[in-house]
């Protein structure tokens, strides 16, 4: 049964008209990287900035790309070049204009970290609007990538003034809000832009952003008047705050996995039915129940029902410790297995990691619990060794899901040293897909051998949640995308 969590609470009356001023307050549950103005150096999920610095491209709940600095695009017949028209009349904040020379510097500046921008080859200006994307091959990940932060756009005269390290800090984008003052860990600050492109918005004076890292916290500033929203906060205090009157928007989107050590042989983990038992040992729906507030759904795959790639055909594996224990005396375990469970993500991360602990050891594993600091976390995700070690690891439920799975392929972005690599090609064949029902057929096949092989061990689906007072509309926030709202839409009741 899906929970409640997925019904959209609209907080707009049709009857009421967007009112211009005020400043809105966002307590954010989660902190901002000191890393905002030079492009493909900006952090994935950063709703923080959305309101400073805009994507080439948005993205509808159903994967649809539509436009946005970019207005139109258009690939040749063999899907190796990509032709794009910037939008005219749209100013960065610095008052210099977005055309296709900003376009092509920000894809350049994005290409030197972002591995599926390396796909770009070089940009041929057309016109002062037209840009031609030269690709090594055509690749349908690459253009959904516009629209996520690999696609954020930002000055190029600003970065060529003051250069990198201050633009790092000041970022100066295209937004409705321009950027107005960050104290670290505390608040982000950002004031009306004038010059905004979308004519007669943004109806807010101000959008100030706080850090509030205790969920406690964040729900009694909210109460007493301190914040107007906060987000990204969990389940529990969004039953909570429901029932007091408050609005709360949630949108199921992220699905908690076990990434397991495969890729050294000598390691425990590197036998499938190792990992089939760890799978059959954790009662997931016992752990959706005690944590999840009828906001987390249990997975018995790498996909859920919204994504194109579910696979309804997969059965899943459940809660049997009797068959976990069978499966570890067919591996030569029968006294049972010791691993490391890491974890460096998660508001409720050292609590799930806890039951998953306490399930395991009902089928005779002992896991072992590290909570990664950030630094230390990042290290594990690109290229640190953990050896007979799963990786608590997030993937989001993305309505483009190749964005999901992008993490196993051996030659792109994150570099995971510890996933088998056996299956590039049915990865390769996903990316290749030209229409629709082709990328249904090969992100399914992805999936089905994920699953068949126990590569990463599913365990829930959790939901983005945030929660306002009634006098707040059109933020936008949960309602499409985890990572995207609409700021120049949000407006406030005197």
């Amino acid at each position: 049964m899906k929970p409640d969590a997925q019904k959209i609470t609209k907080n707009a009356n049709p009857k009421l008209k967007p009112q211009y001023g005020g400043v809105l307050r966002i307590g954010n549950t989660t902190l901002l990287p000191p890393r905002m103005g030079v492009p493909g150096r900006i952090n994935v999920g950063t709703q923080q900035l959305e309101p400073i610095v805009e994507h080439f491209l948005r993205v509808d709940k159903t994967g649809q790309l539509l436009p946005h600095l970019i207005e139109s695009w258009e690939y040749s017949e063999d899907g190796t070049q990509l032709t794009v028209k910037a939008g005219k009349n749209i100013k960065f904040h610095d008052g210099t204009d977005f055309d296709a020379k900003a376009v092509k510097w920000n894809l350049i500046k994005a290409r030197e970290t972002n591995g599926t921008l390396q796909l770009l080859s070089s940009v041929d200006l057309v016109d002062e609007y037209t840009a031609v994307l030269n690709m090594n091959c055509f690749d349908n990940h690459f253009l959904p990538t516009l629209a996520y932060s690999p696609g954020f756009v930002l000055s190029p005269t600003s970065y060529e003034k003051f250069g990198e390290q201050y633009v790092l800090t000041h970022p100066v984008g295209t937004g409705p809000f321009k950027f107005a003052g960050y104290e670290p860990d505390i608040k982000l600050t950002a004031e009306r832009f004038d010059n905004y492109w979308q004519k007669r918005k943004p109806y807010l004076d101000k959008i100030e952003t706080f850090y509030i890292r205790e969920m406690k916290t964040a729900a009694d500033w909210l109460r007493n008047g301190k914040m107007d929203a906060i987000v990204n906060i969990n389940g529990e205090s969004a039953v909570t705050l429901k029932s007091e009157g408050f609005v709360i928007q949630a949108l199921p989107w992220t699905m908690e996995e076990l990434l397991p050590d495969t890729l050294n042989a000598d390691s425990i983990l590197a036998d499938k039915r190792v990992r089939q038992a760890i799978e059959y040992a954790i009662d997931r729906p016992a752990i959706v129940r005690e944590l999840g507030h009828g906001y987390w759904q249990a997975l018995t795959q790498m996909a859920n029902e919204s994504v194109y790639g579910y696979d309804p055909g997969i059965e899943g594996r459940e809660y049997n410790p009797a068959k976990a224990r069978q499966l570890l005396k067919e591996a030569g375990y029968p006294e049972g297995i010791t691993f490391k469970l890491i974890g460096g993500e998660g508001t409720e991360l050292e609590k799930i990691l806890v039951l998953i602990r306490k399930y395991l050891a009902g089928a005779g594993i002992t896991a072992e619990i590290e909570i990664a600091h950030p630094a230390l976390w990042k290290q594990y995700r690109a290229n640190k060794p953990w050896h007979n070690a799963m990786l608590f690891r997030h993937f989001s439920s993305d309505p483009n899901f190749t964005w999901s799975l992008f993490d196993f392929h051996s030659d792109r972005e994150y570099g995971q040293t510890s996933v088998l690599r056996n299956f590039d090609n049915l990865i390769n064949d996903a990316l290749q897909a030209r229409d629709h029902e082709t990328l249904v057929k090969t992100t399914r096949k992805v999936v089905r051998h994920i699953y068949d092989e126990a590569i990463a061990i599913p365990l829930m689906l959790d939901s983005s949640i945030a929660a306002m007072s009634s006098k707040v509309h059109g933020m936008g926030y949960f309602e499409v995308h985890a990572t995207k709202w609409t700021p120049w839409d949000a407006w406030m009741e005197k």
